[in-house]
């Protein structure tokens, strides 16, 4: 028998009914993603106490007695106001799609430019093994990037390792720190391609990372160096970038050259100049040493 008008309206009420049921589900499911997140980000930024708290973790099905560590995955905007195009927006959203592919059981949120996760220590995982597979998931991600022509830079900062999800805002914290502290770390471990880090990666300058005031932190850098620096800033110079470059090629002259785009005549003046000015002695290798912490001291207390 065919089909009458009727059977056809009827046909197109059904398809509607079910659009609109599943609309209802989609919208139903982003109001809960949303919910969830804003209570993340909540908890991770140490606005829930009391009951709030242990409700939200409940939420969440987190533990108060387990380990935890929070993950920041970022990525830096192309201007130097940190304003993120609708392009750089959209990049984002699928950097955080393909993280939670790759980590579908862990605690994911993303508010707007930031992307992070709650990740529950496993028994017998250490920090370093971790580390290591995010290390895995940093090659994975920036391999799409790659293919999608983008030219985002992607970093991964890990926090502390934290007992119960109550102080989970350190752990926060901590892993935007070493974010801000990444090119630093590049710097002090002679690797300009580190994206990935935890706060182990800073050795002993963890002391001088509890210091919050940037004169203070100041104090602990070599007066040879604090000499170039204001220097620098009174003649618009480059003397502590030509000193870093210098130490950075094994005190090649050349080879700094080559780094900083100068001729090698450009670069053996500057070398004169900071001799004379900071009365840096290049042959000993103690003052060099210290040389080179005072430049990652000047690198933490920019970001103060």
């Amino acid at each position: 028998m065919p089909l009458t008008i009727l059977d056809y309206m009827a046909l197109e009420n059904a398809v509607f009914i079910l659009q609109y049921s599943f609309m209802g589900t989609y919208a139903q499911n982003q109001i809960e993603k949303k919910y969830q997140r804003d209570i993340g980000y909540s908890l991770l930024n140490g606005l829930l106490t009391g009951d709030e708290l242990s409700k939200a973790a409940r939420m969440l099905k987190l533990k108060d007695t387990a380990q935890y560590c929070v993950v920041s995955f970022h990525t830096i905007s192309s201007n130097s106001e940190d304003y993120y195009t609708k392009e750089e927006l959209e990049e984002i959203g699928v950097i955080e799609g393909e993280i939670q592919r790759l980590l579908p059981d862990e605690h994911i949120y993303r508010n707007l430019n930031q992307i992070v996760c709650i990740h529950e220590i496993k028994p017998g995982e250490t920090q370093a093994g971790f580390r290591e597979e995010m290390e895995k998931l940093y090659q994975t991600v920036q391999k799409q990037i790659f293919h999608r022509n983008k030219t985002t830079d992607f970093q991964i900062g890990i926090g502390s390792i934290v007992n119960g999800y109550g102080d989970l805002k350190k752990s926060f914290k901590d892993s935007k720190k070493i974010i801000d502290y990444m090119d630093m770390l590049r710097y002090l471990y002679g690797d300009k391609n580190i994206s990935v880090a935890d706060f182990s990666k800073l050795g002993f300058f963890q002391i001088f990372e509890k210091i919050k005031n940037r004169d203070e932190l100041m104090e602990y850098v070599p007066e040879s160096l604090v000499k170039l620096y204001w220097y620098d800033k009174e003649h618009d110079g480059e003397l502590i970038e030509t000193l870093q470059a210098y130490l950075d090629c094994d005190k090649s002259a050349n080879k700094a050259a080559e780094k900083l785009y100068v001729n090698y005549r450009t670069l053996s003046g500057r070398l004169k100049k900071i001799k004379d000015i900071s009365g840096i002695d290049f042959k000993n290798s103690a003052e060099m040493l210290a040389v080179r912490n005072g430049i990652v001291l000047f690198k933490m207390a920019e970001t103060l």
